[in-house]
């Protein structure tokens, strides 16, 4: 009596090695967008205080100076409302935070939240929050600073969230 094998044929591993790789190809990049949308929400979330603060103080009469971070003080932020300077050096979406006079905020990205086509994080990558004190609620409108960043899909997945998100679905 013979005893029978059991097990797969090399075709039906070839098979599932297949699958296996078409289904990486899709999701893996889909991942990496997710990812990188994710830590965007989580920067423009991180400075809503500040939007909030800027838009009180502008109701209030009061001019909103220039805060580079580092240099700005503690009570040059409690001059506007908050309670304290904010703090992103744990952040992991956001480097720096830096406001211009009149309230643009700038928001400097982590390095690590893309990499661009050689596969190098990007440095400088940023995004501009720009507010309209000029009706009776404050709106903001954004713009993306690539900085280093040389990937278009990427570029184009942040401006894409930015028009839905921030500016209002494409106002």
């Amino acid at each position: 009596m013979q005893k029978q094998q059991s097990g797969f044929t090399l075709i039906e591993l070839m098979i599932v090695v297949a699958i296996i790789g078409i289904l990486a190809s899709v999701s893996i990049p889909m991942y990496r967008d997710y990812i990188a949308r994710t830590k965007i929400s989580t920067a423009i979330a991180s400075v809503a205080n500040i939007k909030t603060a800027f838009a009180i103080a502008n109701n209030e009469g009061k001019a909103i100076p220039a805060l580079v971070d580092g240099t700005a003080t503690a009570a040059d932020w409690q001059k506007l409302g908050m309670r304290d300077a904010p703090d992103f050096s744990g952040s992991a979406s956001i480097n720096k935070v830096d406001v211009a006079a009149g309230g643009a905020i700038t928001i400097t990205l982590a390095d690590s939240i893309f990499v661009d086509t050689d596969g190098v994080a990007v440095d400088d990558a940023s995004i501009i929050l720009t507010p309209d004190f000029s009706a009776a609620v404050t709106s903001w409108s954004s713009a993306f600073d690539e900085g280093s960043l040389d990937d278009d899909a990427s570029i184009a997945l942040v401006t894409n969230y930015l028009i839905d998100n921030v500016n209002g679905g494409g106002s």
